[in-house]
């Protein structure tokens, strides 16, 4: 998780990181941003926290795939549609996400 974390290893880009979030919802990588280790996604102003992290450990749970929400782009100030792809590995549910508009623009 130290890996994933450190910024210098590029585990992020732009609005996209990689995340591992133990089964209590607390961030334990955070794709190039320390600070965000320890806290909880049931924290995240704007969204419901707790649901976002039912989502991510029973899709998880059942397999790998996508979990989707809406959530504030810190870049914009918006609530924005987003997707994550979601795997369990060991005791931490590790994920990548991406705002669907982008995903909608690199499909076209």
């Amino acid at each position: 998780v130290r890996e994933i974390t450190a910024p210098a290893n590029n585990f992020h880009d732009r609005d996209m990181y990689v995340f591992a979030l133990d089964k209590s919802g607390v961030y334990r990588a955070f794709g190039g941003k320390p600070e965000k280790v320890g806290s909880r996604v049931q924290d995240i102003p704007g969204i419901d926290g707790q649901a976002l992290l039912n989502a991510i450990v029973s899709q998880a749970e059942a397999g790998a795939g996508w979990v989707e929400y809406d959530i504030g782009n810190p870049a914009s100030g918006s609530i924005q549609a987003k997707m994550s792809y979601v795997v369990k590995v060991d005791d931490l549910y590790v994920g990548c996400g991406v705002y669907k508009t982008a995903a909608a623009r690199q499909a076209a």
